[in-house]
């Protein structure tokens, strides 16, 4: 039986990752920060860690269905992997270096959540590039002369396969 998919709202979302992105920004470039500030600093720190949180397992279920080891379920695996241990071992940098640390593996999560329009305007590729690429790894065949040849990125012992 097939779990409902996690839904996680957008635009929440981002506001949380750029408000704790510009106060973290600007108290790293030296400007002043007020007691309400630091108080703003730490509850962001703790949302970004809470949406963190939401952003894997909405990510992780959007994507499940994936073949092991295509290119898109690579990338998926390895920004999944990286936001797990940013959870699992909180990097405790202080709130402005974790938000600093925190809020790209956020904004990467969401773009793969959102899906493959938004992950190409993440990355800046073309959505027709990816459609290739994807058509090349879902096929035993060589791929034919018109077609993008590219190749699986491998992966090592490192990551336990």
């Amino acid at each position: 039986m097939a779990r409902a998919p996690i839904e996680i709202d957008v635009r929440a979302t981002l506001r949380i990752v750029a408000r704790a992105d510009g106060l973290a920004a600007r108290a790293m470039a030296g400007g002043e920060l007020t007691g309400a500030d630091l108080d703003a600093l730490y509850a962001l720190h703790e949302e970004l860690t809470g949406y963190l949180v939401l952003l894997l397992a909405g990510t992780e279920s959007r994507y499940e269905h994936l073949r092991p080891r295509t290119p898109m379920r690579v990338l998926v695996d390895d920004a999944l992997r990286l936001g797990g241990d940013l959870v699992a071992r909180q990097p405790r940098l202080g709130p402005v270096f974790d938000i600093v640390v925190i809020a790209p593996i956020c904004r990467l999560l969401l773009a793969l959540y959102q899906g493959r329009a938004a992950f190409a305007r993440h990355v800046g590729s073309s959505p027709l590039a990816w459609e290739a690429q994807e058509g090349a790894a879902n096929r035993d065949s060589a791929p034919t002369a018109g077609e993008q040849k590219w190749r699986p990125r491998t992966v090592g012992p490192q990551f336990g396969t």
